[in-house]
């Protein structure tokens, strides 16, 4: 009889990641493994269903680990991470398949696994042109199978259908850039792929007459309670289900808004809160020195985390500011972070800054524009760069597991960078009360996400109430708001993965300090993140011996 040991636990990983990378090529390039970059994702029914089958059985030979004592410890904690990534996924299949019900995952998913190849340098330019080409050609397949998937639900939810639409349109944008400016540096590859560009845009254009024509858009996106509580429980393995969670966004909510008074009275005792912070989104840099601002905002926080001696920054990395392309700003309104792929040894990250846009009317351009205020700007960028995501995703990027540089839990991520705002003013980075008020009010965001979240997809409330509570609580711009409930609908969960996430990571490093008193805030923090974006109990037990 064979014995579960090391070895054969690395043999399962390597045989999962191969074909998860062989499946899904979009995710290889993604990862920085490029042996199928010239390959497009196969989503066909029969291939899901193999792929849902290969999860399930993956899942099933992890049982022989469980008690193995000869698996050493950084395996236990991958294969912790491992059980919770599969019951995540073969959950999703069962229940909440977006594979047959979100017609904007296929767009975004054609365009990304494009994008990509042009975005990160890994190879010469006419090496990755030559995979583009490929990958052009096989978008039409793709989509082909896409609606062979969706004619399976008799509905799907109206917002993402809509949102599909949007996408298609910028979509059709970036098809247009690669044909007039890409391909002007394709050499002899110019007519290939124009030819290329030019089928993926028909296959656009035919699944948005699919979309028109065949598609029942009445679906809903909830993903129910049970599921939500599902993910809480055995993804991110936090203690509380939807209902305690929710309580706990709407006690943030009432606890954040009595310090937002507190904090504005300080800065003007006349007004109320929401006069004083609509002063402070108006000092916004121009909106054509946007990027460079942000770049140097980017640059001082980097500082201060060195001079400060806040966490180790890793070698080998840069994090670059550019605007976010065209065909994402349907999701994001402001800013968001692509990390470097984690096998690769170029650890070059993207902040995406979403642009002011010139082609709205003038009074959501200033809507735009308010939601870079100078202070919003100071917070953002420590959240996205330093000590916030692309610090923590580099260093998970350095461990010898390749489970943990690939997976991780956003309650981990998100938490780590919510908890890097307000740590970041406690070591006086931000000093002044404007931006200790913008700070609390994104916090307030935060905590109303909870309750969206929740309610979203337990089905107590629908994208437009959720507005409402962004516009009048949180006070975001109504235009941005809109944007923001999109996402929302399709990320169960990692709405409220912030709050949570700050809150369990605050309570874990208290704990830790009450355990170690003379530990530097370097070396705990240094601690926390040897061990990648793993669910903060997994942490805790590895920095405090138990659950905390």
């Amino acid at each position: 009889m064979t014995v579960p040991d090391n070895h054969a636990f690395d043999r399962l990983v390597d045989s999962f990641l191969d074909r998860v990378w062989k499946t899904f090529p979009i995710q290889a390039t993604f990862a920085g493994i490029h042996l199928y970059d010239h390959d497009f994702d196969h989503v066909s029914p029969a291939a899901l269903g193999e792929h849902q089958s290969f999860l399930e059985a993956t899942l099933a030979s992890l049982a022989a680990f469980e008690t193995e004592p000869l698996l050493d410890q950084d395996r236990r904690l991958d294969l912790e991470v491992l059980k919770g990534v599969l019951k995540k996924e073969i959950a999703e299949f069962n229940v909440y398949n977006r594979y047959r019900r979100d017609p904007s995952h296929y767009i975004y998913c054609a365009v990304m696994g494009c994008m990509i190849l042009l975005i990160r340098e890994y190879a010469p330019r006419g090496e990755r042109i030559r995979h583009l080409c490929s990958r052009l050609k096989e978008i039409p397949r793709y989509l082909k199978e896409a609606q062979e998937n969706l004619r399976i639900e008799s509905a799907v939810p109206s917002v993402w259908n809509d949102l599909a639409f949007q996408l298609i349109l910028s979509g059709q944008k970036f098809l247009s850039q690669i044909m007039m400016k890409t391909s002007s540096e394709a050499g002899i590859l110019k007519n290939e792929l124009l030819a290329s560009a030019t089928l993926a845009s028909k296959a656009f254009d035919e699944f948005g007459r699919f979309l028109e024509k065949e598609i029942n858009a009445s679906g809903d996106f909830a993903c129910g309670r049970s599921h939500f509580d599902f993910i809480l429980r055995e993804f991110h393995l936090l203690p509380y289900d939807s209902v305690e969670l929710e309580k706990m966004g709407r006690e943030y909510i009432k606890l954040t808004q009595d310090e937002i008074k507190k904090v504005a009275s300080k800065i003007d005792s006349d007004e109320n809160w929401v006069e004083t912070m609509e002063k402070i989104k108006k000092d916004s840099p121009p909106a054509e020195a946007l990027l460079e601002y942000y770049r140097w905002e980017v640059a001082t926080n980097r500082d201060f985390v060195i001079q400060k001696r806040i966490a180790t920054i890793p070698d080998k990395e840069s994090l670059e500011v550019v605007e976010t392309p065209p065909f994402m700003r349907a999701l994001l309104p402001y800013a968001a972070y692509m990390r470097p792929a984690p096998f690769e040894p170029d650890q070059k990250g993207f902040f995406w800054v979403t642009p002011v846009d010139s082609g709205v009317a003038d009074s959501i351009r200033k809507q735009q524009l308010s939601g870079h205020s100078r202070a919003a700007v100071a917070i953002r960028s420590l959240h996205e760069g330093y000590p916030g995501h692309h610090l923590q995703i580099t260093r998970s990027h350095q461990l010898a597991s390749k489970i943990r540089r690939l997976y991780g839990s956003s309650v981990f991520i998100e938490g780590w960078a919510l908890y890097c705002e307000e740590m970041m003013r406690k070591e006086g980075y931000l000093r002044d009360r404007q931006t200790h008020l913008i700070q609390l009010k994104d916090q307030l965001w935060r905590a109303c996400r909870v309750v969206i979240d929740v309610g979203l997809h337990c089905g107590k409330m629908g994208p437009d109430q959720a507005a409402k509570i962004l516009t009048e609580i949180a006070h975001l711009e109504e235009a941005n708001a809109r944007v923001e409930i999109r996402r929302y609908t399709q990320n169960p969960t990692q709405p409220s993965s912030y709050l949570a996430g700050k809150i369990e990571i605050t309570k874990l490093l208290e704990a830790y300090k009450k355990r170690h008193p003379r530990a530097t805030l370097k070396e705990t923090h240094d601690r926390l993140l040897s061990y990648g974006s793993v669910p903060v109990s997994l942490a805790a037990r590895m920095m405090l011996g138990t659950n905390h």
